[in-house]
């Protein structure tokens, strides 16, 4: 008998390579009811433990992805406030450039009135 199981869980960074478990039934093993049923109950348990790290796997992989999704998301508000912040300073910059013109424009207007 064979089972094998794969756990993979895609997205999360989190790879746990096959898993197999296989056991070569003898005749004398069959012939023995209890040391088949201590063979069969040995492979019953690692099979519900692995389908039982499956499951956290599984459900680990769910919260990453969700949380991912959420930080994509805080990434793309960010981008988009880094965007507006940029313009802001681009206009700012421009209004400054604006500013310190006029001022200089003023000052020589005011040093040729007090020279009259």
């Amino acid at each position: 008998a064979s089972v094998a199981v794969a756990l993979t869980v895609v997205g999360a960074g989190l790879v746990v390579n096959t898993n197999e478990v296989s056991a070569r039934v003898t005749r004398a093993m069959v012939e023995n009811p209890d040391t088949a049923r201590q063979i069969i109950d040995k492979y019953e348990v690692e099979n519900h433990e692995l389908k039982n790290t499956n499951g956290k796997l599984q459900s680990r992989n769910d919260d990453l992805t969700s949380e991912n999704a959420e930080l994509k998301q805080r990434s793309d508000q960010l981008s988009t406030e880094k965007q507006a912040l940029k313009e802001e300073a681009e206009k700012t910059k421009q209004n400054n450039e604006a500013l310190q013109t006029q001022n200089a424009n003023l000052t020589s207007e005011k040093d040729r009135l007090t020279e009259a």
